[in-house]
């Protein structure tokens, strides 16, 4: 099992194009049979994107739906 803490905040923008492309990896290399993640966005606050999940459509939808959100962010919370 794993999850995916992603930093969602404005000043991070810039790099949710690169990390959303991970999905695929997670996909062949975590998901599947015997695996599972989940997503977590945070900025000021924490939002659970995915719940575990072994099906990488639903990851890779939750992952690639992660939008920018404010100029704060909660590093050590997540």
């Amino acid at each position: 099992s794993m999850v995916v803490a992603v930093q969602a905040s404005s000043n991070a923008e810039v790099f949710l194009p690169t990390i959303k492309k991970i999905g695929p990896l997670l996909e062949g290399l975590v998901l599947g049979k015997d695996g599972e993640a989940a997503i977590l966005a945070f900025d000021h606050r924490m939002q659970v994107k995915q719940e575990f999940t072994n099906d990488g459509r639903l990851f890779k939808t939750a992952l690639e739906a992660i939008k920018p959100g404010s100029s704060n962010h909660s590093m050590i919370d997540a």
